[in-house]
């Protein structure tokens, strides 16, 4: 999907790069602050995240760095998550109860936010 999405949009402009490092930087912050991701893995994991995601080409026309070490430490997180999910889509119960659960986590983590967010807070002091 993303290779089609490439072929009509073109390269990143200039501007893509400084957002992409905007977002991955606020990402890697917000790992750091949840679940103590030390914040320089925090950034090489996003950015290995970000190549997974989008292929080195585009990593690259951004700017992202290359991060062995995340990369590598990755993979096997990514194979554990793939066969757990095997293991639970065999049991048609078990996916959903799983299902229904991480609806319910973020339900809950979005009604427990009594922080403003950035919009919130500029128009209340508007």
């Amino acid at each position: 999907m993303d290779d089609l999405l490439q072929a009509v949009t073109g390269p990143p402009a200039p501007e893509s790069a400084a957002l992409a490092h905007a977002t991955l930087s606020a990402v890697a912050g917000t790992l750091h602050e949840i679940v103590s991701v030390p914040e320089g893995m925090a950034l090489r994991a996003m950015y290995a995240l970000a190549r997974r995601f989008h292929g080195d080409t585009t990593a690259d026309e951004l700017g992202l760095l290359r991060a062995a070490a995340a990369e590598h430490l990755l993979t096997p997180a990514f194979h554990a998550i793939r066969e757990r999910r095997s293991r639970l889509r065999r049991n048609a119960d078990a996916w959903h109860q799983q299902r229904l659960a991480h609806l319910e986590e973020a339900r809950a983590a979005n009604t427990d936010s009594t922080e403003a967010t950035g919009y919130e807070h500029e128009a209340a002091v508007s």
